[in-house]
């Protein structure tokens, strides 16, 4: 959505409700998951997905991103029954 005008810019259908909260990122990015266990990385302008994953339980809570040493990264938790346990990815530069 366009914060400025409300126009909707683009939208992804999800075949189970989302499983955590959504996060967007400063350097155009949409982290998203479903109860399903995936992962998905959207182009904030497009809707484009650009990084896809399927975990062995649902994200749990909040996905975070943060720098250092130059690069950013991507946690994100994630638990059910049997596991638990918090995945890093590092971004492309």
């Amino acid at each position: 959505m366009d914060i400025d005008s409300g126009a909707l810019l683009w939208r992804h259908s999800m075949t189970t409700r989302p499983g955590a909260a959504a996060l967007t990122t400063g350097g155009g990015l949409v982290v998203a998951a479903d109860t399903d266990r995936n992962l998905l990385v959207h182009d904030v302008a497009t809707g484009e997905v650009l990084f896809q994953t399927r975990f062995p339980a649902s994200v749990q809570g909040f996905p975070i991103t943060y720098e250092a040493g130059g690069r950013q990264y991507l946690m994100v938790p994630v638990g059910g029954n049997r596991s638990n346990a918090v995945y890093a990815f590092a971004l492309p530069r």
